[in-house]
């Protein structure tokens, strides 16, 4: 729609006007705004860089990504039961979210930045699975697991491909752009050649493979998806951020 038309799209309008009234946007904060040019910018402002893709944006994925970027991402410090699983996860899940709370921010505000998100999103669940298998192999003894790998040490990555509540995906991800990921085919794919009754050291080195496979082909992904929303517009693409 030509920017000089859109104040006639009332339906619009008359969206934001109930959504605000829900966050406590009544008739004094739409007074404020009608009567003050500069608090109105200001807000303009606000909006538009909330749905802005930023260099400091891309800056911060880009670091997070060289800091996983090692044998074991996610060092462990449990031995590999059910429940340790699970609890580790979830400290790893609110630290990771942490340090990239403003481009999660932002990915609820721009079409662009959630896409960045969710893909990144699958990355860390594939690197938790990652360290995973590898502290399997090479951690401490006293933290390699007792029992059978494939049924309890990877419960996060099969909770989540089975939709599991117990398991948060993210705040963006999808089940459906989770299971259909490439990279994450090919962790599935590698879990499913063996048995949850036997399995052998060489059985769990096929599925590190696969993992850092994995992590790779969505490292590459993430960066894909980043040079591409940094090209500046076109003009059939709009000024939609």
């Amino acid at each position: 729609m030509p920017d000089e038309l859109f104040g006639k799209d009332l339906g619009l309008v008359h969206q934001v006007v109930v959504h605000g009234r829900d966050v406590g946007a009544d008739r004094a904060f739409w007074s404020a705004l009608a009567d003050n040019r500069a608090l109105l910018g200001e807000v303009v402002e606000f909006v538009k860089k909330a749905c802005t893709w930023l260099d400091e944006d891309d800056a911060a994925v880009k670091q997070w990504l060289m800091l996983l970027d090692v044998d074991c991402p996610f060092v462990e410090r449990e031995s590999y039961i059910a429940s340790s699983s699970y609890s580790r996860y979830y400290d790893y899940f609110r630290i990771y979210h942490q340090q990239l709370a403003g481009v999660f921010w932002k990915g609820q505000r721009s079409e662009k930045a959630r896409a960045v998100c969710e893909e990144v999103e699958c990355y860390f669940i594939l690197c938790y699975t990652l360290s995973a298998v590898w502290a399997t192999l090479y951690g401490p003894p006293e933290h390699r697991w007792n029992g059978n790998p494939l049924e309890g040490l990877l419960v996060t990555f099969r909770g989540i491909v089975k939709n599991n509540d117990r398991t948060q995906r993210g705040w963006c991800l999808t089940h459906e752009h989770f299971l259909e990921n490439p990279a994450v085919c090919l962790v599935r794919s590698a879990m499913e050649k063996f048995g949850i009754e036997c399995f052998t050291r060489r059985d769990v080195e096929g599925i590190l493979a696969a993992c850092k496979a994995a992590r790779d082909l969505q490292r590459r992904k993430i960066l894909d998806v980043l040079h591409i929303i940094a090209q500046p517009a076109t003009p059939n693409q709009g000024d939609k951020q």
